[in-house]
């Protein structure tokens, strides 16, 4: 669960309101919105999902595996299970876990990497985003504005991450293979979404759950050990 006192990430904030400020029909999910608690059901209407938020892996069971979503809910801990994921019929082309250690799991003799991602993939997502490690929290939504960027473009999500880990590698401050080498694309890469930029004039609040096509879940509040805070950087 999620210790009290955990530190705000301001990355992980300037990463969510740049993807709502940035796109149309983006349906943002804040903790404690007036939106309710996100439901696994909830999934189903988006063409893109998108979590920054604490991931909580358990090996020895990875179905347990979760996304942090609601630190509020003394029920089921706030958690979005893998179990909860795996049976949903998801029409989304695309899903991006940026939290730390999201691909991590259980390898079963062939059977791929179990816990969120395999949650994700069997629930009809061709691709997935995850990262192997903590990533650090500020390069990392330096990363994800390149990498919606050239999705925007048309460029394929494994093209996007690419393009992404390459300019976050071109800066000599983050050129070392921890800034970028841990993102990796489970599944298809070469999936493309249909995104559209907003406007400068139209930058009100999101569309309606019923009609956004991407969803975007912010828990500002997470152990400090999701990302690793570097703030010379």
């Amino acid at each position: 669960g999620e210790r009290e006192g955990a530190p705000t990430l301001p990355g992980a904030i300037e990463e969510v309101t740049w993807l709502d400020r940035s796109f149309r029909d983006v349906d943002l999910r804040l903790p404690g919105g007036s939106k309710g608690q996100l439901r696994p059901e909830d999934l189903g209407r988006y063409r893109v999902l998108h979590f920054a938020s604490h991931t909580l892996l358990d090996d020895q069971h990875p179905w347990r595996s979760g996304i942090l979503c609601d630190s509020s809910d003394s029920v089921s801990g706030g958690y979005l299970r893998a179990s909860d994921i795996a049976p949903l019929r998801l029409s989304a082309k695309l899903a991006v876990l940026s939290g730390c250690e999201s691909a991590g799991g259980r390898v079963l003799s062939g059977e791929g990497v179990l816990g969120l991602t395999g949650a994700f993939t069997s629930a009809g997502v061709p691709a997935v985003v995850a990262t192997l490690w903590p990533v650090q929290d500020r390069i990392t939504a330096r990363l994800i504005r390149e990498f919606y960027d050239s999705l925007e473009h048309g460029e394929t999500a494994g093209s996007s991450l690419r393009r992404a880990q390459l300019a976050v590698r071109g800066d000599p401050r983050t050129r070392h293979p921890f800034y970028w080498a841990g993102f990796v694309i489970i599944g298809e890469g070469d999936v493309r979404v249909s995104l559209k930029r907003r406007t400068p004039v139209g930058t009100a609040v999101a569309a309606s759950a019923v009609a956004a096509a991407f969803i975007v879940v912010l828990s500002a509040l997470r152990p400090a050990s999701r990302r690793r805070r570097e703030d010379s950087l």
